[in-house]
């Protein structure tokens, strides 16, 4: 069995990964460091003390008896890119993968429910779309307005709802739909059966990087 541990800027995503990887042989271990992702917004804190901190946070956890780290905040992971920190450790970035199903893409529309993590996802977006000769100015982005509150105060089917109706104001005919952090998943299942072949999530392209990163074996049938 392996062992993953998961870092996660809020403990909505927990319950992502999990049901994820729940038919296969993995043991999960979830931190979560709300107070990182506040510090790096906070004009107290300079980049580099956070930096320091998120850095002693995964020696840490990876310092157990696990093998490997996946990271669900795309501001974490902007932080480990501004400073080029690498570890002697497998860590997967959730939105890696997720990169490589919109640049499969013509014309996709990005939506987002957090402002702050737009900036640091498009400027990683830029450059995995510049590396692989995709059209960056191609991609359209919008924020879902006054959503992101609504997850944080765990008023999740509000929130759900909020992005569902944004999506049907916004969305143009065989357009394609590119939900662009973990939290906004489950809104898949509230849209047309139309809509959800146009509709890309972070869930599949990460269960796929999850199982070639890790190793990672199904579960055997009980008999």
């Amino acid at each position: 069995m392996r062992t993953i541990a998961c870092l996660h800027a809020h403990h909505s995503n927990i319950t992502y990964i999990d049901q994820l990887l729940e038919n296969y042989d993995v043991k999960i271990l979830h931190y979560v460091d709300s107070d990182l992702i506040n510090q790096l917004s906070d004009p107290d804190f300079s980049q580099i003390e956070v930096k320091v901190k998120l850095e002693e946070h995964i020696n840490q956890i990876m310092s157990t008896d696990v093998d490997g780290l996946i990271l669900t905040c795309t501001n974490f992971i902007g932080l480990l890119d501004r400073f080029k920190l690498n570890f002697p450790f497998p860590i997967l970035k959730i939105d890696e993968a997720f990169f490589g199903e919109i640049i499969k893409l013509e014309n996709p529309r990005i939506f987002f429910t957090n402002p702050q993590t737009i900036d640091v996802t498009l400027a990683r977006l830029k450059q995995f779309s510049e590396a692989n000769h995709y059209p960056f100015e191609s991609i359209q982005i919008k924020l879902v307005e006054d959503s992101f509150p609504l997850i944080l105060n765990n008023k999740k089917q509000e929130y759900l709802l909020k992005i569902k109706d944004c999506i049907a104001h916004h969305l143009e005919q065989n357009e394609h739909v590119c939900l662009g952090q973990l939290s906004m998943s489950d809104v898949h299942g509230l849209l047309s059966s139309e809509q959800r072949k146009l509709t890309v999530t972070m869930l599949e392209p990460l269960l796929v990087s999850c199982i070639e990163k890790f190793s990672l074996k199904k579960k055997r049938a009980k008999t």
